[in-house]
């Protein structure tokens, strides 16, 4: 009998909050929102001891985000590495777009990045191109422009034919 009134008494409790909501409710865009927002708490008042009728449990959800449990440093891990990966990707296809601005087309561009542990700050370590030989004469104007739009230095390495 405690339950059936606890629970009129929180349905009733809901409702007054969803009416005070509403008079406060914004109009224009967000009123869909809001009005939908309002609509789920009363619906979830009034559904939630329900659950404890029946014998029914949501059970309990434990988020653990401490820096100290290894499915979380495994994360972090996985996380960093494809951040650094992503960067190396970025970074090649600006240093690719500079030598294609020179007139060249690289054959291969490799570039490495390091991660900070403590900030997950990254800095590209190196860059390196490599180039056709007949593009070689290029070399120069391409390690400018590298310098110029991205401010690293740039290695360029002849790939023969």
């Amino acid at each position: 009998m405690d339950a059936i009134k606890s629970w009129a008494v929180t349905i009733c409790l809901a409702a007054l909050a969803a009416g005070i909501a509403g008079i406060i409710a914004p109009s224009g865009k967000m009123e869909k929102v809001y009005k939908f927002a309002v609509s789920l708490f009363f619906l979830c008042c009034m559904l939630v001891p329900l659950f404890s009728i029946k014998g029914i449990s949501l059970g309990k959800i434990s988020l653990d985000y401490t820096s100290n449990s290894v499915p979380n440093r495994e994360i972090a891990s996985t996380v960093n590495e494809q951040a650094i990966h992503l960067a190396q990707q970025n970074v090649a296809a600006l240093v690719k777009n500079c030598c294609l601005s020179c007139g060249a087309e690289p054959k291969s561009v490799t570039v490495k990045v390091a991660a900070s542990g403590t900030n997950s700050a990254m800095s590209v370590e190196s860059a390196e191109v490599t180039l056709k030989t007949a593009d070689m004469q290029k070399k120069q104007k391409i390690a400018d422009a590298v310098m110029n739009k991205l401010g690293i230095t740039v290695t360029v390495k002849d790939g023969g034919k």
